[in-house]
């Protein structure tokens, strides 16, 4: 990493902690109380409306209860706002810190579609956020004021905001993890012929972000290299890259694992044929060491797996039929 990017990192990796922050609350709690909440609080307005529950009663018997539930629709929708607005701004410090560092993530294949289905989804949020916060508004002047008309224009912007929140494709905004705009990308490219299976499939199947983080654990993966295994490659393979067939093995050693072919000691030895697995920048579980943080573990590229299953089911059926052709013969196809 360039010492002039070194603060820019540390500032983006800041931002990204805490909209990954946000967006685990959203889609794990965030959600449901969006859903549960309003009707809480309409339910107990309709009471009113409807004169089973005087509003003075309300103010004295429920007040506790009915102020604890407005001021945690309030948060709950400030939080709602927050993810979309932390979300927007990482997408652009992303932009422009890769535009920095000669690599305009804006030109790759697949970027606009995928940035117009996340603006989309940080604008619903946005406006579900703040016509949630008018209601709770509305409903705390219904019981201040004493005044029940008020209810109306309160259950009015409460399920306007409800109406909105179900237009929201996902909520996935995971702009940190591996793959993790999948929701709102979808594979544009699907090559015919393919040199590199594994990792042509892998490259064609990413969102443009992660793309990026893609070359990087190449490059990464590139400078943790066995030597006997560059030698025993370029002694048999005149001209060619050894991280070629190096990325190519190691995730197919990791489909093997994943199907259960291989087990796991047989499988760490395997992998410790092509690269350094003892160095601290590359662990077989967390993956490789990237700015400072682990990318490609082995639950990411399990799930990129899965993904590429979804799109492209060929891919694997192959795999799998080569696969019984060399179930009785991986001792020669390591050595190969």
């Amino acid at each position: 990493m360039e010492p002039n990017y070194e603060k820019d990192l540390r500032e983006l990796n800041k931002l990204e902690r805490f909209q990954a922050f946000v967006i685990r609350f959203i889609t794990k709690i965030g959600k449901w109380l969006h859903f549960l909440l309003p009707f809480m609080l309409i339910g107990i307005t309709l009471l009113a409306i409807l004169a089973f529950v005087d509003l003075v009663i309300i103010s004295t018997r429920l007040i506790g209860i009915f102020f604890g539930i407005l001021a945690l629709y309030t948060l709950n929708s400030i939080i709602l706002y927050l993810g979309a607005a932390r979300t927007k701004k990482l997408l652009e410090a992303r932009l422009e810190f890769e535009r920095m560092r000669g690599r305009p993530i804006d030109a790759l294949d697949g970027f606009d579609e995928l940035t117009h289905h996340v603006k989309k989804v940080i604008t619903l949020l946005k406006v579900t956020a703040i016509l949630s916060i008018i209601a709770t508004l509305l409903f705390a002047a219904m019981v201040l004021l004493r005044l029940i008309e008020l209810g109306y224009a309160a259950i009015g912007f409460t399920l306007f905001a409800l109406g909105l929140a179900l237009l929201i494709k996902s909520l996935n905004l995971n702009i940190y993890d591996v793959n993790g705009l999948k929701d709102f990308y979808k594979p544009t490219n699907h090559q015919i012929f393919l040199d590199n299976l594994f990792s042509n499939v892998v490259s064609n199947h990413i969102d443009p972000i992660t793309l990026l983080r893609w070359n990087d654990y190449i490059l990464g993966i590139s400078e943790i290299l066995n030597p006997a295994f560059i030698k025993k490659v370029k002694s048999l393979e005149k001209g060619e890259r050894p991280i070629t067939f190096a990325i190519e093995k190691i995730l197919y050693l990791y489909y093997l694992r994943s199907q259960g072919v291989l087990e796991e000691e047989r499988f760490l030895a395997e992998l410790k044929e092509v690269i350094k697995i003892e160095l601290k920048t590359f662990d077989v579980d967390k993956g490789l060491l990237i700015d400072g943080k682990w990318y490609f573990s082995r639950k990411d590229i399990s799930s990129l797996f899965e993904y590429i299953k979804e799109h492209n089911p060929g891919i694997f059926k192959i795999i799998d039929r080569l696969q019984i052709e060399l179930r009785d013969n991986i001792e020669m196809f390591s050595q190969d």
